[in-house]
């Protein structure tokens, strides 16, 4: 049976529109997630299949990640990636598709001509090969908004805002606002207002999202 690639979006943010929060220095405020994110199996470690009949099966190696090729009757899903081909006894490369049979949990048991699902369950079974890995699309959009502290009449704030690899920002800005008391704060669509900040932290209310819409 064939399987889609598992690929779902998130739409989420840290807090509660309208509702008071409390935050400490360097602690996030706000933080607004529109995730597009694919799910693959990836190798955690190398691994060598054990030999069948003088056939020399090839190694997964560590970071090789594997797409879904179809379900199997029993239970369980069966694995590619093109670099995996086996060689006969003679050498040559097998023309058939090869795949790894991996269980409900996620744990690599066995491989099999791809077309055919006949699974040869290795022994004994490998622990630890695979895990299932995030990977952020196109498209993916993190932002975050930070509290830095205070300083006489004025607050501080910190902007990053991540796409797809959400390792490294691609925007950073600081923001400086001039706050006597209370009173409300402007980032983009966002409006907060700002119930007491401190040197050690702030209390606050979030009136709309970034994007200037309340939900």
């Amino acid at each position: 049976m064939p399987v889609e690639p598992n690929t779902f979006t998130t739409d989420t943010v840290s807090y509660s529109i309208g509702q008071v929060h409390e935050r400490n220095t360097g602690e996030a405020i706000a933080v607004e997630e529109k995730l597009i994110v694919r799910q693959a199996l990836v190798a955690v470690s190398d691994f060598t299949p054990p030999r069948q009949a003088g056939a020399e099966y090839p190694s997964i190696r560590k970071g090789m990640e594997l797409r879904p090729y179809g379900k199997l009757p029993g239970g369980g899903v069966l694995y590619t990636n093109k670099k995996l081909r086996p060689r006969t006894s003679l050498g040559k490369q097998a023309a058939w598709e090869y795949c790894v049979a991996v269980d409900e949990k996620g744990a690599a048991y066995g491989d099999a001509a791809c077309a055919l699902g006949l699974v040869r369950v290795w022994e004994p079974r490998p622990e630890g090969v695979l895990k299932m890995k995030a990977f952020y699309k196109r498209g993916s959009l993190r932002r975050e908004l930070s509290y830095s502290g205070r300083q006489g009449n004025s607050i501080r704030m910190a902007y990053r805002e991540y796409r797809r690899g959400m390792d490294v920002p691609s925007v950073s800005e600081e923001l400086v606002y001039d706050l006597p008391g209370q009173g409300l704060v402007r980032f983009k669509g966002m409006e907060i207002e700002v119930l007491e900040a401190t040197r050690n932290g702030i209390r606050y209310i979030v009136r709309s999202r970034m994007d200037g819409t309340i939900r």
